[in-house]
């Protein structure tokens, strides 16, 4: 018949009932700071010049052949960033120096004259771009509160369009005159020819 083991109690040492961390080292680890990144990851909110997140918006490319083309991207925080935004989202406008890109709003308005609401686009210039798209968060969200005014409306809708070629007027008049003189000459060749040919 055999004999069933027999287990000894093992006493733990001093070294081994020592903790590996203290109690508020332990609170600390657990901050979340060495958790796993979520899934899906969260994006933080990125804050413009006038302390709105940079929110999405519609764009909506505007051609001569009345195709237009339309995408949902994010606002750049600068005129300059969403040129460069709307630069990669539609590779045709790659082509075109930044300061042909031009940006419409929809406008609502009353007739002045009929009193009728009205609407249309209008060009956005860029010495009113940041207080447009960005305005101050106390302008936003107002309406119906005794003295706010009127509530500024977000543009949620873009339209893009590529202005005119811009002509430097100095070097204009300079091709103009150097095609005035190549024409002068070409003239007085083709006289000198006539005449002398005629002559002989």
């Amino acid at each position: 018949m055999s004999i069933l083991p027999s287990y000894q109690k093992h006493q733990i040492s001093a070294e081994e009932a020592t903790p590996l961390w203290s109690a508020a080292e332990h609170e600390e680890r657990d901050d979340g700071s060495s958790l796993p990144p979520a899934y899906p990851p969260k994006n933080d909110p990125i804050v413009g010049s006038s302390g709105n997140e940079q929110r999405e918006i519609t764009y909506i490319l505007h051609n001569n052949w009345g195709d237009n083309e339309e995408a949902l991207g994010l606002l750049g925080r600068t005129k300059d960033e969403t040129i460069e935004i709307v630069k990669r989202g539609f590779p045709s406008l790659a082509k075109y120096p930044s300061n042909r890109i031009e940006f419409y709003k929809w406008l609502d308005y009353k007739d002045p004259r009929t009193g009728w609401d009205k609407s249309r686009w209008v060009r956005i210039f860029d010495e009113v771009w940041q207080q447009t798209m960005y305005p101050p968060t106390s302008a936003v969200g107002n309406a119906g509160e005794e003295g706010q005014g009127e509530e500024v409306k977000l543009p949620k809708e873009l339209k893009i369009k590529i202005g005119e070629k811009v002509h430097d007027n100095a070097g204009e008049k300079e091709r103009m005159f150097i095609c005035f003189c190549i024409t002068a000459v070409c003239i007085l060749c083709i006289i000198f020819i006539l005449y002398f040919g005629l002559k002989a």
